[in-house]
């Protein structure tokens, strides 16, 4: 009994060991596939229902315009791992976030390398934020950012022209929570100490709960609609399907928007680039060029039988290659 005691506990310690064995891996055994996530993104659809891997493949290859190698691993919860061939889809998708998947937001990001795999879940998404009814001296940056982080972190600002009876509106792009609760407006005073209630707009918002003001689903699968049915405290609905936006208007820049206290986000939208100017040689050349010809054309002006420049040095080039006695011949 003591030998078989003995040759168990030996067995668990050797078991011990094998469990606690820990394999190091080299540079070259994962760069493979570290290449292959360095041109991938990860994606999360902000909806109550799941979709599959296929669903999504065959979605987002005709949205997204068929990306070469396009292939979709499904990380559960709607979060999803999109891999390219080319970063130049990469840069573009990314860029064109976020998408409309079936009317659900779908927002993707660049993959990042993280040993803890759910750091790379995502649970805000960026949303343009429309801000009406402000009265015009209130229509300023430090305004609509102020406003802005009432909903979300703030990623950029700005004034801009729509059409309408109001013509100039702040919008905000926020970076928003998954679980805040989308509001239609926002209560507001000034130094006088009016209140002024102002109403909010969201661009590509997607399918959102106008009971429960949450997004995801619509009133008709709102499950806190259906417990405040079967308790018979149904109440009226918190915002209507108005809280979209209907047009995205023109931006306005002007000198207050270009200063160093608006300053875009990391994350925001980035400016067109400036057009590069003409070198100095080439206006040179251009200024010179002008210059012989307004010559030749006061030749031309003054004695219209004159020849020009270059039919007199095509002249004397003909009369050095010709033999003497024909220029001779000719002079005579």
């Amino acid at each position: 009994m003591d030998a078989l005691g003995g040759n168990q506990q030996h067995i668990g310690e050797e078991d011990k060991e094998n469990t606690d064995e820990v394999v190091v891996l080299e540079e070259e055994d994962i760069s493979e596939g570290l290449h292959a996530c360095l041109r991938s993104l990860n994606g999360r659809i902000f909806a109550d229902r799941n979709f599959s891997t296929g669903t999504m493949q065959g979605a987002m290859t005709t949205i997204w315009g068929r990306p070469e190698g396009l292939q979709v691993v499904d990380k559960g919860k709607n979060q999803f791992h999109f891999f390219f061939d080319k970063d130049t889809d990469v840069a573009r998708v990314e860029r064109g976030s976020p998408w409309l998947f079936k009317n659900f937001i779908l927002h993707v990001v660049r993959w990042k390398e993280d040993p803890m795999e759910g750091k790379n879940a995502i649970s805000t998404f960026p949303i343009w934020v429309q801000i009406w009814g402000l009265p015009e001296q209130f229509k300023t940056i430090e305004v609509g950012r102020k406003l802005g982080r009432k909903i979300g972190s703030v990623i950029d600002v700005g004034l801009y022209e729509v059409r309408g009876k109001e013509t100039r509106i702040i919008k905000a792009k926020v970076e928003m929570e998954e679980d805040k609760r989308l509001r239609d407006s926002m209560k507001i005073t000034g130094p006088n100490q009016k209140l002024i209630e102002v109403g909010l707009r969201y661009e590509r918002l997607g399918t959102f709960c106008t009971y429960c003001t949450l997004l995801g689903h619509d009133s008709k699968h709102c499950q806190q609609l259906l417990d405040d049915t079967a308790s018979d405290s149904v109440r009226k609905e918190a915002i209507g399907e108005w809280v979209k936006a209907d047009q995205v208007g023109r931006r306005i820049e002007s000198k207050s928007n270009t200063d160093s206290s608006y300053a875009r986000a990391p994350g925001s939208s980035t400016p067109k680039p400036r057009k590069k100017p003409a070198p100095s040689w080439l206006l040179e050349n251009f200024a010179d060029l002008n210059i012989k010809g307004d010559k030749e054309q006061v030749r031309k002006t003054t004695n219209p039988n004159l020849m020009t420049e270059e039919e007199e040095n095509s002249f004397l080039a003909d009369a050095l290659k010709a033999p003497t006695d024909t220029i001779t011949s000719d002079i005579l």
